[in-house]
């Protein structure tokens, strides 16, 4: 299933990526059952991508791999150096980050959250230096299903609860190569005709396992093929909110997060022997439903009430769409998006609408306040500012056509 969804993602790239992946591809490799097996499957679909080519069989013709060493624990390099040896048996190239959380954050407690933005970082630096177009991630069902408890636990919106995205682009907001930005594509952001484009400094991230692969799939595969695993503990921490969450939920099966005995180790093929909870899995796929129902009507309003502003009088306005709003103008109307469509929709599409104009300068979307103010102001007819964004009526339409235009 792994290899027929890979292969699913590739043909959505199209072009030379997916013809030559031992030269544009590379996968995210912690040395977990899920990265492992998907190392594994990655390498035997590039061998027979490569079968009866002129590829060599030299180091800088195999397919490649991305390593990170958090050196968090004790542990963590003699991990990694497995880790590494264990690529090079499935005849994958290692590239390894060795990273130092600790001294960077000298007397601070590092969080889930700052090890996640150096990793981020780490796998994109490497892939652009490299020139690597497309890593590849492990994750699985289990991690949808517990990022959409969580997103639900938390109040989440219809996009949220749409979970992981199979296809996202990471890129550097600034020089210092600090903050990752990063972009996500739905399959229902893409018309079956489009392909899934890559800017050129930034990298796509394909998550393979996503389409109903589970953390026990991965441990079977592992264990039919005789692929050696290692186990991170904190992944059964009860300090994370993620590990309570697949506790609480039993995410994993009889996943057991009290310490083991002295002298032995956690056992994540146990972890792993049970079925996902069916009643989640229902909810999440019909809140799926929702949200790619959601999002086209809100591309059907997008197309029907706002237009860009061409330069020649003469040319006609194109019809916009979120995902191609990268113009600095747009013109509105009010009239009608007001009077065919619920106020709860109209606000929910100028909040994609705004944060799509403004997105290049400001990291977050505006606040659901700032858009409901928005819609008050468009309903009288007066002008305000919001996320950087100057929204006006046009002179002459009797206020029912509006301006938004993106401020230097």
């Amino acid at each position: 299933r792994a290899r027929v969804s890979l292969e699913a993602l590739a043909r959505k790239l199209g072009g030379d990526l997916a013809s030559n992946p031992t030269a544009s591809f590379a996968v995210a490799l912690s040395g977990g059952p899920d990265s492992t097996a998907l190392a594994h499957v990655f390498a035997k679909w590039c061998r027979s991508r490569s079968s009866g080519s002129s590829v060599g069989n030299g180091e800088r013709d195999q397919p490649r791999c991305v390593i990170v060493n958090h050196n968090l624990r004790k542990e963590s390099t003699n991990e990694a150096r497995r880790v590494e040896q264990m690529a090079r048996r499935l005849g994958l190239d290692p590239i390894v980050c060795s990273l130092d959380l600790r001294k960077r954050k000298s007397g601070t407690k590092v969080s889930q959250r700052l090890a996640r933005q150096a990793r981020l970082s780490a796998l994109l630096s490497t892939c652009l230096e490299r020139d690597l177009k497309v890593l590849l991630t492990g994750h699985t069902l289990n991690d949808q299903l517990e990022t959409f408890v969580m997103r639900t636990m938390r109040a989440s919106g219809v996009r949220g609860l749409a979970g992981i995205a199979p296809v996202s682009f990471m890129s550097f907001q600034d020089a210092g190569r600090e903050n990752v930005k990063i972009r996500t594509v739905f399959d229902w952001q893409l018309d079956d005709s489009d392909a899934v484009t890559c800017g050129a400094n930034e990298v796509c991230i394909l998550r393979p396992l996503l389409d109903g692969v589970e953390k026990r799939n991965t441990i079977a595969y592992c264990e039919e093929n005789k692929l050696e695993f290692v186990t991170d503990p904190s992944n059964t921490s009860p300090k994370y909110t993620r590990n309570v969450i697949r506790h609480h939920f039993n995410t994993l099966g009889a996943l057991h997060m009290a310490s083991p005995p002295s002298g032995g180790t956690s056992d994540e093929s146990t972890a792993g022997s049970c079925v996902l909870p069916s009643d989640i899995q229902l909810v999440h796929s019909k809140a799926l439903q929702v949200s790619r129902a959601h999002f086209s009507h809100l591309r059907r309003m997008l197309c029907d009430t706002v237009q860009k502003c061409v330069v020649s009088p003469e040319s006609p306005s194109e019809p916009s769409i979120m995902e191609g709003i990268r113009e600095r103008e747009y013109r509105v109307d009010v009239s009608k998006l007001m009077s065919e469509y619920p106020r709860l929709l109209v606000e929910d599409m100028l909040l994609e609408l705004i944060h799509a104009m403004a997105k290049e300068k400001k990291k977050m979307k505006p606040r659901m306040k700032s858009i409901a103010k928005l819609c008050d102001m468009l309903l009288k007819g007066k002008s305000c500012v919001v996320h950087n964004v100057h929204c006006y009526p046009i002179p002459k339409t009797k206020k029912k056509v509006y301006s938004f235009k993106l401020l230097p």
